[in-house]
């Protein structure tokens, strides 16, 4: 399952379109494609791809999920990873963009709708993988 959630720090516009679409579509699209269950919204989500559903803080997922911040990038190959390669159900690992900023979690099982996204220890890496592989749009600065 992908779960969005509102990016507390963003002050670009989520929505505005990067390369003729906004970045939150091209994410979800490219998670269905890999295997994803689903895309699910948080409380506050601006960013609202198409076939998203919303979901309150707290409600029951208990189901492996990438927990991403509206405004960020997840490259294809590694969404597909994590479809072939789930992680044991106590496990949760961050996956931080080029500037050290966490932009996603990726969790073997989350019991319940969070309201932020959880920090643990860096994700270990897929061989030829790594932070380039991930995104966060925070600033103007950053659509670069």
């Amino acid at each position: 399952m992908l779960v969005i959630l509102p990016d507390p720090e963003a002050t670009l516009d989520v929505r505005r379109p990067v390369l003729g679409r906004p970045l939150v579509d091209r994410l979800a699209r490219a998670a269905l494609d890999a295997g994803f269950a689903g895309v699910l919204m948080g409380a506050g989500t601006r960013a609202e791809p198409p076939g998203a559903q919303e979901l309150a803080t707290g409600e029951p997922l208990d189901r492996p999920a990438l927990i991403v911040y509206e405004g960020s990038g997840v490259h294809p190959e590694l969404l597909r990873l994590m479809v072939v390669h789930p992680l044991e159900s106590g496990d949760r690992y961050t996956l931080y963009d080029e500037a050290g900023r966490p932009t996603a979690v990726f969790s073997g099982r989350l019991r319940q709708m969070p309201s932020v996204l959880p920090i643990t220890e860096e994700l270990p890496w897929p061989e030829g993988m790594g932070p380039r592989d991930v995104v966060r749009l925070l600033y103007e600065e950053d659509l670069a």
